[in-house]
């Protein structure tokens, strides 16, 4: 009990964690590489106010939880120099967060009326994935590898947006190659792929000229735009589209190798919001939490962040293994009330549907991982494994929110 609760209450009073001891190695390295990005991020606030007032149009890309998109920020724009904080970005399994869901529509409002109030317009980027070099089996596993219907999936969410926010918002959809990172943009007219433009070396303003083809003004989505707010659009999503270019080249010197393409490397989960700072390529599956199916989006992470877990604890003779499952979500620390503590209960509510959601799909996750076509390598299998696998998947859990105003996490029990 705790002191001034009555007695019988059930209730225990969150706590900040101060002795970063008690927190799991894993999870740890991720919260000091958080606070490296919000020095940054603090660092460039005068240049992210110059960019945001500089620019009509705020981008908000859509993309999986697949840990082989958490370098989108990157690809759109950081490598060649946006500053952190610009570029939001979305992630669902199968980039499936809009369509059909009433209640993330109606965060959608909140945050277009937001942008609206500031004269700005929110770019929807809405991004399927698939691999060029494994289409069958390296593609979006939220979609059984079927691009079609990823890539309908994102088109039929860029009309729902377009519909319901036509003028105040413009929404696009494409297909990202996580083989270099380029993406296809489509559009009414015809379609735009960065690789080509790559290989071409082309300018802002040549691939400002292709959208005005790709995206006439005489049709939506440019159609619902302003007049004057068209040439607009164009110049600043050929900006974004140049960066990825830049982007993409840069992907094709360094040459990834094969593994990391062509496999889920994943070894952490993060759930929440505030994740741009992790941008390493296959290395964390990164949820956002509103979104219309978060326990299936998280027993799938499960599922491959479990198998390479143990494949690293096989390799390392490590029987204490555990999933690393960080959960944030972004309080406003100048909200009337306490809105810290508001976030950490929901944050503690999100933990508990989430351990409950694995507790409940164990015995299918172990299966796959002992039984299944995708699962742990015959090597990887020992008997260790097993019985740690069947008493209950380990998962090391750390809840934390973090203050809108500087991005910094604040772990909590």
């Amino acid at each position: 009990m705790q002191e001034g609760f009555p007695q019988g209450s059930r209730f225990i009073e969150p706590k900040r964690i101060t002795d970063p001891l008690t927190i799991p190695k894993p999870i740890h390295a991720l919260l000091e590489a958080n606070e490296n990005y919000r020095r940054r991020y603090l660092k460039e606030k005068n240049i992210r106010n110059k960019w945001l007032a500089s620019h009509l149009l705020e981008p908000i890309i859509d993309g999986c939880v697949d840990g082989r998109n958490n370098d989108l920020g990157p690809a759109f724009g950081e490598f060649a120099g946006v500053p952190l904080g610009v570029i939001t970005v979305n992630r669902t399994a199968g980039a499936k967060g809009i369509a059909g869901s009433f209640g993330t529509c109606r965060l959608e409002r909140d945050r277009v009326h937001g942008l609206t109030k500031k004269d700005r317009i929110a770019l929807r980027i809405l991004l399927a994935h698939y691999s060029a070099t494994n289409p069958q089996t390296a593609s979006c596993a939220a979609w059984n590898h079927d691009t079609a219907a990823a890539v309908a999936s994102v088109r039929n969410s860029a009309d729902v947006l377009n519909w319901c926010f036509g003028g105040q918002a413009i929404a696009i959809h494409g297909l990202m190659n996580t083989d270099d990172d380029s993406v296809v943009i489509y559009g009414p007219a015809g379609e735009l792929d960065t690789r080509q433009l790559a290989d071409a070396d082309a300018t802002t303003e040549a691939i400002a000229e292709r959208l005005e083809t790709v995206f006439p003004a005489n049709r939506l989505p440019a159609s619902g735009l302003y007049k004057q707010y068209r040439p607009i659009f164009y110049r600043e999503f050929g900006e974004l589209l140049h960066f990825n270019t830049l982007y993409v080249k840069h992907v094709l010197q360094t040459k990834r190798p094969l593994e990391m393409i062509d496999n889920h490397q994943e070894l952490a989960i993060c759930v929440g919001r505030h994740f741009d700072w992790i941008v390493k390529y296959n290395s964390v599956f990164l949820i956002s939490e509103a979104n219309r199916d978060l326990e299936g989006d998280f027993l799938i992470a499960l599922r491959y962040t479990a198998k390479n877990v143990v494949i690293q604890a096989v390799k390392n003779n490590r029987r204490d293994f555990a999933v690393p499952v960080l959960v944030n979500v972004p309080y406003n620390g100048k909200a009337p009330g306490n809105d810290e503590r508001i976030t950490q209960v929901f944050v503690r509510n999100l933990r508990e549907r989430l351990a409950a959601a694995a507790a409940e799909a164990n015995k299918a996750v172990v299966y796959w991982l002992l039984c299944g076509d995708h699962g742990l390598p015959s090597g990887c299998k020992p008997e260790w494994v097993r019985q740690r696998l069947l008493a209950g998947i380990p998962i090391d859990w750390c809840a934390s929110v973090s203050n809108r105003a500087n991005r910094l996490f604040i772990p909590f029990i």
